[in-house]
């Protein structure tokens, strides 16, 4: 890669230098795609537009040869370029990349992609998989909430929900707590959430 900067001037030499021959390479994909590369974080500081297009550029031709890591990488700079001019269409694109690099198995660049997404104001669905149910009962804890109201024990819960006895004690104890009640006052009928 031989990119000079002189004067706010950018100056391509004819042949990059390629990392695969050791030598300078017209022929070598690989090369030219980082000589877009460099070209696009020589501009990024001044002219974002264009550093966005290099990075295009980039991607492209990695992704052209083959190479889907780098290929992401590129555009995960191009959306880091995009940024500085338009946010919005830089969340698509980075949160495209994040996709990518998690395709890849790449994860803490991904994790670097979501942390950047997250500093450009957007909040993604957790990729990690649904939420809790917080202050709700879950279907489960309705089942035991049930149970409950009609007299079980845990070792009743356990047998009839298929449970070890320690998990239906996890069950019992999260149904008290959510609805802030005793086993005594949900036998009564103290519990506003049964049908």
């Amino acid at each position: 890669m031989i990119v000079a900067r002189e004067s706010k001037t950018i100056q391509h030499f004819p042949m990059p230098f390629c990392s695969c021959c050791n030598k300078y390479c017209r022929d070598c994909p690989g090369a030219a795609a980082e000589q877009h590369c460099c070209r696009g974080l020589l501009l990024a500081a001044d002219d974002p537009a264009g550093a966005r297009e290099a990075f295009d550029r980039c991607r492209d031709a990695w992704t052209a040869v083959g190479r889907p890591y780098p290929a992401a990488l590129a555009a995960e700079r191009a959306a880091l370029a995009q940024a500085a001019v338009e946010p919005g269409a830089a969340v698509l694109l980075l949160a495209e990349a994040a996709e990518e690099l998690a395709a890849l198995g790449a994860t803490s660049d991904e994790s670097r992609c979501r942390r950047r997404l997250r500093a450009l104001g957007h909040e993604s669905a957790n990729p990690r998989g649904r939420s809790g149910y917080g202050a709700r009962l879950s279907p489960r804890e309705e089942q035991v909430r049930d149970l409950l109201a009609d007299g079980a024990s845990n070792k009743d819960l356990a047998a009839a929900l298929f449970l070890s006895p320690r998990t239906a004690e996890h069950h019992v104890a999260s149904v008290l707590r959510k609805l802030g009640t005793t086993r005594a006052g949900l036998a009564r009928g103290e519990d506003p959430g049964r049908r």
